[in-house]
């Protein structure tokens, strides 16, 4: 009993303290949120092509007069086939007969916090992507400031990713290298 009464102390000051924080902003606070979807699709006369479709939603919300903080979340799904054939027919054994059909669905999530001030600003974000072969996570930061009485504005930013490509399918190889070989017919 004592330690769960520990642990709600503990737990409760942090809290009273943001609660108190967020009760002396002004009552001009405002929210917005948007939500889209767009759809790309890739015609081919030798297949059903490619199709991805593009929903997001994203919302935002002022925390006092200089701070905003935003979350959002987006997918891309795919599906589509590949063209049945690669280049021209040489005459021989052709290994590609037809169309190989593929689908993949990429989702991501993102939150920033801005400090915005009449004449400059500063955002840091950071983003976590994932797919069935893919991961990332992202860390993004930029200020920029006006000059010139706002004619002019200097900007500055960076983006920083961690990607794991392929390692659900590629666990078994150990340390052993990939054998990287060009395509037929690619330059080399």
């Amino acid at each position: 009993m004592r330690l769960q009464l520990a642990t709600a102390i503990r737990l409760a000051a942090p809290l009273s303290a943001l609660a108190a924080l967020l009760a002396t902003a002004p009552a001009r606070a405002t929210q917005d949120a948007e939500a889209r979807v767009t759809l790309f699709r890739e015609p081919s006369s030798q297949n059903e092509g490619i199709k991805v479709i593009h929903p997001q939603i994203s919302a935002g919300t002022t925390l006092g007069p200089d701070f905003r903080f935003g979350v959002g979340y987006e997918v891309d799904i795919v599906s589509g086939a590949t063209p049945a054939i690669f280049g021209p027919h040489t005459g021989g054994v052709d290994v590609i007969t037809s169309a190989t059909k593929f689908s993949d669905v990429r989702q991501q999530v993102q939150g920033a916090l801005s400090y915005q001030r009449p004449t400059a600003s500063w955002t840091f974000g950071y983003s976590y992507g994932w797919e069935s072969d893919y991961r990332s996570s992202a860390v993004t930061g930029s200020a920029s400031t006006d000059l010139l009485d706002h004619n002019f504005t200097v900007g500055l930013g960076y983006t920083h990713n961690w990607d794991q490509v392929c390692d659900a399918n590629n666990s078994n190889i150990g340390d052993q290298p990939l054998d990287l070989k060009p395509l037929t017919g690619s330059a080399e």
